[in-house]
């Protein structure tokens, strides 16, 4: 099978998206900013990866290579990171051994940020299995139904994790159809497209305000139907507004191919940032300072172990 060619928009979408969870994961930013970040910031993630099951045509490859490259992608480096942060609960903090594997065995992970990970592969093989399943002449537009079905599914099952799972499905199967109306393909000829893509940008933003702050790891969705179109909005306002860039950003899309080392680091950056500010400061100062000391912390971390990392 030919290997397809990495697409810069993607890659810069999911920089923008790492870059959105560490704002994210800061106290003290804005109430508006927070909510506008948490609107869409994990789905983009979701939604990309549904785009690349289109692009790259992963249904037609065997599930071997497709473990395969889960196993080397995101299991090994989620195992060292998880055993590392639960080494250190078991000797700083005390938590009993017993308790920490527990966690772990049970995917209620002690690095809590790691709950992304074996959602998303989940959501991606339970897709991936439909498309072997279906007839692949099926019409894209058909394929929203299941994106519905999940979504439906979502609102009634009782156990968080499979809820998450099941919307992050949903969010794939929107981002495959995406791909497969090649939507970016006729952006990129409508005669309007920016002015198109400005009132995609204010619906989604109109979308976010209307709904109370969400939080897909807390399944805090407020309203079930603004959260998927303020989400699906915002995600396609991050793709297509990248798509009409054509200078490349090295540092961007560097970055969107190292998310998952950002994803973990930036945990134990954070930590070590908060714990020198309280003791030189006697408190920590939070907000969009912490923000960028965290970025640019993180970003030195991986770079110097970036041979250590693959992109999610």
């Amino acid at each position: 099978m030919n290997v397809q060619k990495r697409r810069n928009e993607l890659d810069y979408s999911r920089g923008i998206a790492i870059l959105l969870i560490l704002i994210g994961h800061t106290n003290g930013i804005s109430s508006v900013s927070d909510k506008l970040i948490y609107s869409f910031h994990v789905p983009l993630f979701f939604f990309i990866s549904g785009i690349l099951i289109g692009y790259n045509h992963t249904e037609q490859r065997s599930w071997k290579s497709i473990l395969k490259g889960w196993v080397r992608r995101l299991i090994i480096p989620s195992v060292i990171w998880e055993s590392i942060l639960s080494l250190s609960y078991l000797v700083i903090k005390d938590i009993p051994l017993q308790q920490l594997l527990r966690n772990s065995l049970t995917l209620n992970l002690n690095l809590s940020v790691l709950w992304f990970i074996p959602c998303m592969m989940l959501a991606e093989a339970l897709w991936i299995l439909l498309l072997k399943l279906l007839n692949k002449h099926t019409s894209w537009y058909l394929y929203l139904f299941f994106a519905i079905a999940f979504a439906l599914v979502a609102a009634v099952v009782s156990v968080a994790f499979m809820t998450r799972v099941l919307v992050a499905a949903a969010f794939v199967v929107i981002g495959y159809c995406f791909e497969k109306a090649q939507i970016l393909i006729r952006f990129e000829k409508w005669k309007y497209r920016f002015m198109i893509l400005i009132g995609i940008a204010l619906l989604w933003i109109g979308l976010t305000m209307a709904n109370v702050r969400v939080d897909l790891s807390a399944c805090a969705f407020g309203n079930p139907v603004l959260y998927y179109l303020h989400s699906i909005l915002g995600s396609i306002t991050v793709v297509m507004t990248l798509r009409c860039v054509k200078k490349e950003i090295s540092l961007l899309q560097w970055i969107g191919r190292n998310s998952f080392g950002f994803l973990v680091t930036h945990v134990f950056v954070r930590h070590a940032i908060i714990a020198v500010e309280e003791r030189i400061f006697g408190h920590y100062f939070g907000g969009w300072s912490l923000a960028l000391l965290m970025m640019l912390r993180t970003l030195l971390g991986i770079k110097v172990f970036s041979s250590r990392f693959s992109s999610l």
